[in-house]
């Protein structure tokens, strides 16, 4: 008689199920694998598989293993049908045409003016270079104005694809040449050098030091921070996840705040299941042929939640579908996109960001050429090599802003610089304390300053229900940070601080900031001369009124166009 062969229990230690575990963790690897190596990416598959680098580790524990081939084969559909369209309109040719010649003779010459180290590229702009002491990365930017130590210092970050030239009409307004205005090209665009990765415990970590070392040059602690796109994201988690005081003020131009954002989304989907489960669709099919009026009801609300939850959503998707070949893992493939048919792309951004010509805002997006890093005469810097070593793959570091994380991955305590490492203040567990007994959704990304939302609603990136709906929940009202406020206008579109009215609403509000600002300096100062013993505060009424008195100004700024404005 033949024993019956025993069977053997499968624990957490069998070794049957460590080896489908590692083929998984194998297959993961190869699916998600970056072509680039550095921190936080692999180059070769290693057996047996380590675990996954933090950043996408976090991704990947949101995201299932068909989110991920949906994103990669719409990456590809997109770039495929970018590429049809740019052959169709005869973007791809052989051979250098005439046209092409000139374009690329105009790049070079506004490449010499806009990036040339020995020339200002506009009266009283100046080309600076700052060095991280403690990572050696070094920022390019650009500053005007009044830069005296008691001036209001003024910092602009810009988006993608550009540079400091998207501040050119700030730079260069009389109306702000009392402040000191500063705009660094963030890290991997322009001619500041590349990191490694652009997740948040470089890009944050980077800029924040860069901020805290140019306030260093300050008699005072103020310091009004504006973001546009990605300096937008930046902003946001800069101003709410930095101790309070960090900033006086911020003011974000057609940019999401990554909490707002993705709680938009969370509760439309949320939302829309909890009225698909109540239907009777769901509950009870066959109830459709014996109640032919509920099931009228039911579809009539279902269509109703589709249009209001889903539909912005999808809107979102098509707006901002250039995302998805971003994120291809190859970036061979992923550069191709706004580099196909001679930054055919680009060229057609340049007509959307209000740029007088194709060949300035090239330059403004490709950054120093290489005669522009090697002819620095008479100067003792001079842009980094790793800016020198981007000719041909210029917006490879762009992209990966896209790859890396930086608006969803956490900012850890470890990686903030020194300065910023404090613990919860009594504002923080008031915030949360207050939160906590009203039932609000939102307690984290508050602003820890206050804010101004300035939107153009003609925005083709970004759906406003997902970014512009909420703003009211992510700012502060305690006695010392009221006076939030934002404007909609009607008439602009997604670089509102760059259209010929737009940017006189931009350039008005930063003005009553830095009156704001000095008005604040003076008023502290008289206190400290007349040795006052008991502290005095603003009551927030004080806060608010000033902001409406700043807001009743912005229609006539707009030559009295619709604007919407709200403040808080």
């Amino acid at each position: 008689m033949i024993a019956p062969c025993p069977v053997m229990p499968i624990t957490s230690s069998s070794p049957a199920l460590q080896h489908t575990k590692a083929m998984a963790a194998l297959l993961r690897r190869f699916l998600y694998r970056e072509s680039a190596t550095g921190p936080g990416r692999e180059e070769h598959i290693v057996w047996p598989p380590m675990p996954m680098p933090q950043g996408q580790g976090n991704r990947m524990k949101k995201s299932t293993l068909g989110h991920r081939l949906l994103s990669h084969t719409a990456g590809l559909l997109v770039l495929y049908t970018y590429a049809l369209v740019i052959m169709v309109n005869g973007g791809w040719k052989l051979g250098l045409s005439q046209e092409e010649r000139e374009r690329r003779r105009k790049l070079a010459v506004n490449r010499a003016s806009l990036w040339a180290l020995d020339r200002e590229p506009y009266k009283g702009v100046k080309h600076l270079f700052y060095t991280d002491k403690e990572t050696g990365h070094q920022m390019h930017y650009v500053e005007s104005g009044n830069t005296s130590r008691d001036s209001e210092l003024v910092i602009l970050l810009h988006g993608f694809p550009d540079s400091y030239y998207s501040y050119r009409h700030q730079l260069t307004s009389t109306s702000l040449k009392y402040a000191h205005l500063v705009v660094p090209d963030l890290p991997g665009f322009g001619g500041s050098d590349s990191l490694p990765n652009y997740g948040p415990a470089y890009v944050l970590s980077t800029v924040a030091r860069f901020i805290l070392a140019m306030k260093s040059k300050k008699n005072h602690d103020r310091c009004i921070i504006v973001g546009h796109d990605w300096g937008a994201v930046i902003t946001c988690r800069l101003a709410s996840e930095c101790p309070k005081g960090t900033f006086s003020r911020a003011i974000i131009i057609n940019g999401l705040h990554p909490i707002l954002f993705r709680n938009n989304i969370t509760h439309n989907f949320t939302s829309f299941t909890r009225t698909a489960k109540s239907t009777i669709f769901l509950h009870h099919p066959l109830h459709v042929l014996f109640s032919p009026s509920r099931a009228k009801r039911d579809l009539c609300r279902l269509n109703k939640s589709w249009t209001k939850n889903i539909t912005p959503i999808l809107n979102q998707a098509r707006n901002s579908h250039y995302i998805f070949p971003f994120r291809i893992p190859w970036m061979t493939l992923a550069r191709r996109l706004p580099m196909m048919g001679d930054y055919h792309i680009l060229r057609q951004v340049s007509k959307m960001a209000k740029c007088h010509d194709e060949a300035s805002y090239l330059a403004n997006s490709l950054g120093p050429g290489m005669p522009e890093c090697i002819n620095v005469t008479g100067k003792v810097f001079g842009y980094g090599e790793s800016v020198k070593a981007r000719k041909g793959q210029e917006l490879d570091q762009m992209i990966s802003y896209y790859r890396d994380g930086l608006s969803f991955d956490p900012w850890e305590e470890k990686d903030k610089p020194e300065a910023l490492r404090k613990t919860p203040g009594p504002h923080e567990q008031l915030i949360k304390e207050r939160d906590a007994a009203t039932g609000k959704e939102l307690r984290e990304g508050r602003f820890k300053c206050p804010a101004i939302v300035i939107w153009g609603s003609k925005d083709s990136f970004y759906a406003p229900e997902l970014v512009h709906h909420g703003w009211g929940k992510m700012f502060c009202y305690d006695n010392e940070m009221a006076g939030s406020a934002t404007v909609m206008l009607r008439k602009s579109g997604h670089w509102a601080h760059v259209g010929s009215r737009g940017r006189m609403v931009v350039n008005g509000v930063l003005e009553w900031c830095v009156e704001e600002g000095e008005n604040i300096r003076m008023r502290r100062s008289e206190e400290e001369n007349e040795e006052k013993e008991e502290e005095k505060r603003d009551s927030p009424e004080k806060h608010i009124e000033g902001v409406r008195e700043l807001m009743s100004l912005v229609p006539v700024w707009y030559e009295g166009e619709e604007t919407m404005v709200n403040c808080y």
